[in-house]
């Protein structure tokens, strides 16, 4: 665990980030009474990292701050790294890396691409091989570049001496660390099909970086809707940065396997990446709103999410089951005009529901290709401006959507008003979605959310 002030002036990471300006970003003085926390099974820490040291932090930790420094051996806390607690382990040390990166991270350029080009002598490529233990001839591979029908084993074709490989992989939509030479080709570059030629030539070159201007797209990597367990949620609720974020690393971790360099900073993919993006927002929003819930507080991100598109998403055509409400822009959830709030009652009627009987469950189930009629009721929270009126707004042709009303009228801050949404129409082909849009809109505020039917088999 680790909690520290937040001192980073969030202008220039924000702005690199989403393209923003500077207006909204104010009260930085409330932003230094803001303690961030981590909980995770993942998360130690390396606490030399530079990215946590105390430079620009004035000791000693507040009065309010009632955490303890349980590190554990070789373990010590600073002025921005100010406790921790360990579990099971010898002490909160991050020997895996996963933690130090993830909690060291503030930004991402989602639009840079590391790439490793090939350079063929003679215009053409060799045939793919598998490169499994046991079938690679040392005498025939030393000091060769080899074709790889898979990313695996690339440790046992650098220790029969292979100076570099060239292989195939379906998700090649992030780049990974190796030990030795290697370039990763996706399915659209493994066409037209590799000729086996005698002594052909290739060189791999030094991996670079690009501009590659693609963001927002959801990661192969990305884990997909429906919820298995509960598909009322919808599941991801958000997308944020994940692929090839660079970040604090523990030296006592090899950058790869086989690898005997040790860093102090790596480029690590996945959701766990991501995580800590949207619990940065969280926390810089809670700075502009301090008595915001965290239903609240989730609400403003999910409604004020940039729209993603299905044919953005190429792993395939789930939508929302792929993106969610979109991709996060923290400084539009600064201000997103209504929200919708979670209270206590709210949970307990949502827990109780389900232990759904069959009867029930049949009657809010969409079988596929079948009419339905399903009502929803809602309730917002006005967290914009008093004696204002937002109107309802319904994008998406696939789905017969009504509101009732379709107009709220706002008297005051924090003023509540209630709709109920009525969505009928035929139901999609088996395990396809369906959906459209509701946007209430006040003309300076949309605040968005996803409708989405999904057809089960």
């Amino acid at each position: 665990m680790g909690a520290f002030p937040h001192l980073v002036d969030y202008t220039s990471v924000l702005r690199e980030m989403y393209g923003r300006p500077k207006r909204a970003l104010k009260l930085k003085h409330r932003e230094r009474e803001q303690y961030h926390h981590w909980s995770d099974q993942h998360w130690y820490l390396w606490p030399e990292s530079e990215s946590f040291s105390d430079k620009g932090f004035s000791p000693p930790p507040p009065n309010k701050w009632r955490g303890a420094c349980e590190g554990g051996k070789n373990f010590s806390c600073k002025n921005k790294l100010i406790g921790a607690r360990y579990y099971g382990m010898e002490s909160a040390r991050d020997n895996d890396g996963h933690g130090s990166h993830t909690a060291s991270i503030a930004a991402s350029n989602t639009n840079r691409a590391f790439v490793t080009k090939v350079v063929l002598g003679d215009g053409k490529t060799r045939q793919f091989s598998y490169c499994t233990p046991g079938c690679l001839d040392t005498k025939r591979v030393r000091g060769k570049i080899l074709l790889c029908d898979s990313s695996q084993n690339l440790d046992e074709v650098q220790s029969v001496g292979a100076v570099a490989a060239i292989v195939k992989r379906s998700q090649a939509d992030y780049a990974s660390i190796f030990s030795f030479s290697v370039s990763v080709l996706s399915e659209e570059d493994q066409s037209p099909p590799f000729v086996l030629l005698r002594n052909a030539k290739a060189a791999v070159l030094k991996s670079e970086t690009i501009f590659n201007q693609t963001a927002p797209i959801t990661a192969s990597y990305s884990s997909r809707g429906p919820n298995t367990i509960v598909p009322d949620i919808l599941k991801p609720d958000i997308t944020a940065p994940g692929s090839e974020i660079l970040a604090a690393y523990s030296p006592n971790r090899p950058l790869s396997q086989s690898d005997a360099r040790h860093v102090k900073y790596s480029i690590i993919s996945g959701t766990s990446m991501s995580c800590p993006h949207i619990s940065g927002v969280a926390a810089f929003l809670k700075t502009f709103h301090p008595r915001w819930s965290a239903s609240m507080i989730q609400s403003a991100i999910m409604t004020t999410a940039q729209p993603m598109k299905a044919s953005t998403s190429p792993s395939d055509d789930m939508a929302e089951f792929a993106y969610g409400a979109g991709h996060v822009s923290p400084i539009a959830a600064v201000h997103p005009g209504l929200v919708y709030e979670l209270t206590k009652s709210d949970h307990i009627t949502f827990l109780c529901g389900l232990n759904y009987t069959g009867k029930i469950l049949r009657l809010i189930s969409v079988a596929a290709t079948e009419p339905f009629n399903l009502t929803f009721r809602r309730t917002v929270t006005n967290v914009g401006k008093a004696n204002s009126n937002y109107k309802a707004k319904v994008l998406g042709s696939e789905l017969t959507i009504r509101v009732i009303p379709d107009v709220l009228s706002m008297k005051s801050m924090y003023n509540k008003r209630s709709f109920t949404v009525v969505v009928s129409g035929k139901g999609p082909q088996a395990d396809k979605v369906a959906s459209a849009h509701l946007i209430w809109s006040d003309g300076s505020h949309s605040v968005k959310s996803p409708i989405v039917i999904y057809a089960t088999k």
